[in-house]
């Protein structure tokens, strides 16, 4: 178990190896297990009862559930029975009864010695400062006049008056001393999983000497720390001893503040770690670097990925209607341009190897935008353009010839229908 300490705990009222009453300052919501009281069941029980019975006015509307309302019922009598068991504990150990009565008072009684005790402080602190008031208020002017001056004045055979300082005073409210089985550390105020980073926790311990001197609470701004998440493992338990409360498998972050100490430690508590918070600023960035990088390199995957996918598909091609000449050209790779009219002639070119296989080594598209070499003249491409174009035409043609047919031969039927009906009324 793992608690804030205060002046509750660790106590009689809250020992350190005890299961704490739900009741009690913190136990909700640091504690990872509690007791709870009779009265607590009912009431945790009687939330569940309302929301059978919202369920079950559900299951019995418009559309009735049958099954479900029989479920509905059935734990609707299992939670009734629990609260007759929780109902009857108290009646039936009276130690339970007596243990959680001792516990309220003891924690009202140790609330209002507390309170007793900080208005003490309250007053004495007051009472300090009103006699450093009056030991500067008795203190001659020429004494102040040397002082202030930083010289002693020789002439004067009056002994110098030493100012009063605050007595020490014992700490009424001293903090129990850590047993070799119990850990400090810093969580959350909240209960959130967040923990202090171990290098600053030993900051803070260097500063203050001691852990019972170490402060209950501390602030930071957090605007420049860095969490670091992890995970509990066997690992992280013997790095981490005081994280041997938590489950397996729980999700913890730990809070790198840093500099941000120096607020409480001052910039010379930090001068011992300046090399240490210098090496985990660095891992800190070079991971962030690394964690960009592979980002990035996610991305580049993802988008060579679907470009891959997209040339796949570019070469799987599609269908269209069109006419079988139209077809075979698109199929076919498209003709060279001409060649640039040269002004050296004799210069020979070394023809460009042609791809073997029908589209070759290469993806549709490549083998459609690559240029060929090609020797045939333009005379003759112009040629196979105009037969192209001839059989586009003819084709064309056709499919209009074919289309007026069978429009004459629909006309033709629908005047037979109507003279055959003309015949047959008259």
């Amino acid at each position: 178990m793992a608690l804030p300490r205060s002046h509750f705990w660790p106590s009689d009222l809250l020992p350190p190896h005890q299961a704490p009453f739900h009741f009690l300052p913190d136990v909700q919501t640091f504690a990872k297990f509690m007791l709870a009281t009779p009265a607590y069941l009912i009431s945790n029980l009687s939330l569940e009862l309302e929301q059978l019975e919202q369920e079950k006015r559900l299951l019995t509307g418009p559309f009735p559930d049958e099954v479900g309302l029989n479920y509905v019922l059935a734990a609707e009598e299992k939670v009734r029975q629990q609260m007759g068991k929780a109902a009857g504990l108290e009646d039936a150990s009276p130690s339970l009864a007596k243990g959680i009565e001792n516990a309220r008072k003891l924690m009202e009684d140790m609330e209002k010695t507390h309170e007793i005790r900080e208005k003490a402080k309250v007053k004495a602190a007051a009472q300090r400062k009103d006699d450093d008031s009056a030991a500067v208020s008795e203190t001659p002017s020429e004494m102040l006049a040397v002082q202030s001056s930083g010289g002693v004045n020789a002439s004067s055979s009056t002994p110098t008056p030493t100012p009063r300082g605050p007595k020490p005073r014992k700490n009424v409210n001293p903090a129990p001393p850590p047993s070799a089985s119990s850990y400090f550390f810093y969580q959350a105020a909240n209960g959130a999983p967040l923990f202090l980073h171990p290098l600053d926790s030993r900051i803070l311990l260097s500063h203050f000497k001691s852990y019972s001197d170490l402060p209950d609470e501390i602030e930071f701004p957090t605007t420049t720390v860095s969490y670091i998440a992890s995970t509990i493992n066997d690992e992280v338990r013997k790095r981490y001893k005081y994280l041997s409360h938590l489950p397996e498998a729980a999700d913890v972050v730990f809070v790198e503040t840093g500099w941000e100490l120096e607020g409480i430690v001052g910039a010379e508590g930090l001068k011992p770690f300046e090399g240490a918070l210098k090496s985990r600023h660095g891992k800190r960035k070079e991971k962030e670097r690394k964690e960009e990088r592979a980002k990035v390199r996610a991305e580049e995957r993802e988008r060579d990925e679907q470009l891959r996918e997209m040339s796949t598909w570019i070469g799987g091609g599609y269908a269209r209607s069109t006419s079988p000449a139209r077809m075979q050209r698109e199929e076919s790779p498209s003709p060279p341009p001409p060649p640039l009219p040269s002004s050296r002639s004799s210069q020979s070119q070394a023809p460009t190897p042609q791809p073997t296989g029908v589209w070759g080594n290469r993806s549709f598209a490549s083998a459609i935008r690559a240029p060929a070499a090609s020797s045939a003249p333009q005379l003759q491409r112009q040629r196979n353009n105009n037969r192209e174009e001839e059989a586009d035409e003819e084709w064309e043609h056709a499919i209009d010839e074919a289309w007026r047919e069978l429009e004459m031969s629909s006309l033709g039927k629908e005047k037979g229908g109507a003279g055959r009906g003309k015949k047959k009324g008259g």
